[in-house]
């Protein structure tokens, strides 16, 4: 029964979440679809014009890596935040820590389905067709890439109310990661000799195999997202021990 309060109490503050989200802004619910398309537009500018970085699909092919990656860095970025953010509610009443960085998770992924969805019927529109690999390997890439931003935000969620100068890290190395991740180049154009490092990316994969879903027609490779399934497990374990360990430690700190 207690389970079934927890989770109750996770979908309903997700929801809350979301509604004030959409109100905080001007535009609403519509700014999270104007958001990756004003990136997409800056970085077509950039790359598929300047720097001539253009091929077959370009546009799809540059929209599904920001779509993909602004789901990703939300995610993470607000399940890293979670506990600190919440501990006004933490220190009034006793709730499993886990459930912190589940409810951005949810939340950021509730905003991700929408936008998701009309991604996929941009695809439809641009005459790219729908394939079998859309409901038998996408829904496994969403899984994997949902597990791993709940073991990356638990981690981080974890840590950071004890040594908050880690946010600041995370958001230099989110930033870095946008630019090795591979959103606005194509996996063939990495050199030869760099692309076994590129491979230890785990978003750089996902986003690559996403593109041979959804802009290719083609299946995900399994095999190269091997090291993305162990990582994924290893820290989801190594998330949910900290906050297990550390679980009736937060409410005992005065946090500033």
């Amino acid at each position: 029964m207690q389970m079934q309060n927890y989770a109750e109490f996770v979908w309903y503050r997700a929801l809350a979440e979301i509604r004030a989200d959409a109100s905080r802004g001007f535009l609403g619910v519509a700014w999270w679809l104007a958001e990756p398309i004003l990136y997409m537009g800056v970085f077509f500018v950039v790359f598929g014009i300047v720097f001539q970085q253009r091929g077959e699909n370009y546009v799809s092919f540059l929209l599904c890596g920001l779509v993909i990656w602004k789901w990703f860095e939300s995610s993470v970025k607000n399940a890293a935040s979670s506990i600190k953010y919440n501990m006004g509610l933490v220190y009034q009443v006793y709730l499993p820590k886990v459930v912190f960085p589940i409810i951005a998770l949810i939340t950021s992924t509730l905003r991700f389905s929408i936008v998701f969805a009309v991604f996929l019927i941009f695809l439809w529109i641009n005459g790219l067709h729908i394939t079998t690999a859309w409901f038998s390997d996408l829904p496994l890439l969403l899984l994997l890439q949902l597990s791993l931003m709940m073991g990356v935000g638990m981690i981080f969620a974890a840590v950071i109310p004890f040594v908050p100068d880690i946010k600041f890290l995370l958001d230099n190395g989110m930033m870095m990661l946008f630019f090795i991740s591979g959103i606005f180049f194509r996996f063939e154009s990495v050199p030869e000799q760099m692309r076994g490092y590129f491979a230890l990316n785990p978003v750089a994969i996902l986003i690559h195999n996403y593109r041979e879903v959804l802009v290719s027609g083609g299946q995900a490779d399994w095999l190269s997202l091997l090291p993305t399934m162990i990582m994924a497990l290893c820290f989801l374990v190594i998330g949910g021990l900290q906050l297990w360990k550390w679980d009736k430690v937060y409410a005992k700190k005065a946090f500033v």
